[in-house]
């Protein structure tokens, strides 16, 4: 197969907890996430508790945006197959 016959494949980017827990300060993590629903941003303590949940129940990766089949355990997005883009020239 050539690389013209190859589909597309989109990936979601993820964020390693235990580097983000290690790594990042106060000022990287406040209003790093929000609150969901009323989408408020938490305090930096509120994140660094919210993962060490993550890696309490063993997840090594989260999402940073929605994806379906994300594997927790450290690889993260399977890869999406997207659609051909449509070149309009």
């Amino acid at each position: 197969m050539n690389s013209s016959d190859r589909l597309p494949v989109r990936y979601h980017v993820h964020l390693d907890v235990a580097g983000a827990l290690s790594n990042m300060t106060d000022q990287d993590l406040d209003g790093l996430f929000q609150r969901n629903p009323p989408g408020e941003p938490v305090t930096a303590a509120e994140a660094r508790r919210v993962l060490a949940d993550h890696l309490a129940s063993g997840r090594k990766v989260i999402p940073l945006a929605p994806c379906e089949g994300f594997d927790y355990t450290g690889t993260g997005c399977p890869g999406h197959v997207t659609a051909d883009e449509v070149d309009h020239g």
